[in-house]
């Protein structure tokens, strides 16, 4: 029995995460392994992997690679991608999701700055929020009108 598959009454494809850095890829840890649903197209018996699934489970995925080969979305006999999209499903191994890059971080809780970037936390562009004076003046209390916009002489009789 293949190391990849695991026990399940329905198949399942093995996915795992490579990252995407200044062109070149690199893998997490191999434990680090997720598995999908395979389908099968009964017309062709096809076993493929719906691309939404991989998104569920990997969502910031780019494409999927098995080695150096990218693995394109499924085609018809008129070389238009099925919809939905569907990435052919290969068993016996794991299949390599790419994302677009590996979030690093300085501590345990802020992600490094790019280059260039401030950080979120500054607050320059709001400091009138503070300053009552900076912001716009109110209004006098107005008159009443009536409905034809002319304003109403106080009513003597409501006065006690």
């Amino acid at each position: 029995m293949n190391t990849y598959m695991i026990a399940t009454p329905h198949p399942v494809q093995a996915l795992r995460r490579f990252f995407k850095t200044s062109g070149t890829t690199t893998s997490n840890s191999s434990g680090d392994i997720c598995h999908v649903d395979i389908h099968m197209n009964p017309e062709t018996k096809d076993q493929f992997v719906l691309r939404d699934d991989i998104k569920l489970a990997l969502n910031d995925a780019l494409h999927v690679r098995h080695q150096t080969r990218v693995i394109a979305c499924m085609k018809d006999e008129g070389l238009v991608t099925l919809m939905p999209h569907r990435i052919v499903a290969k068993l016996e191994v794991v299949l390599n999701v790419v994302v677009s890059e590996q979030l690093t971080h300085t501590d345990d809780t802020q992600p490094r700055a790019k280059p260039g970037l401030r950080p979120c936390g500054t607050r320059e562009n709001y400091t009138h929020i503070h300053s009552p004076s900076a912001g716009p003046r109110l209004r006098d209390p107005q008159a009443p009108t009536d409905t034809n916009g002319l304003k109403r002489k106080a009513d003597k009789s409501s006065e006690l």
